[in-house]
């Protein structure tokens, strides 16, 4: 007999934002520590993006610009860089639940 192969176990949390204008935002992260990553659920499209250094908070960002989300608490921002241009996309995201 075979023994079946090792199963890692991946920890997934799912935390629902409400934004500015009503918008609706929908982060389920995957992972922790350095290759953590988050796909939002916005407006029916996914956006995967993985976890990059922070001063405060957590950071998840495309390489080399992007979308960005930006956790602290249970507050959060979605911002697209380009360059040297940060633009908000939804500077005011409150989750009922605490984000990771």
């Amino acid at each position: 007999m075979l023994a079946a192969p090792a199963v890692a176990e991946v920890w997934i949390e799912t935390s629902y934002y409400t934004c500015e204008r009503g918008a609706e935002v929908t982060a389920t992260h995957v992972g922790k520590d350095s290759d953590a990553a988050v796909v939002l659920l916005i407006e029916g499209n996914q956006i995967g993006l993985p976890v990059t250094r922070s001063g405060s908070g957590v950071r998840y960002a495309e390489p080399g610009g992007g979308y960005v989300w930006h956790e602290k608490g249970r507050s959060a921002l979605l911002l697209w860089e380009e360059g040297d241009t940060t633009q908000a996309i939804y500077s005011d995201c409150q989750s009922e639940y605490p984000a990771p």
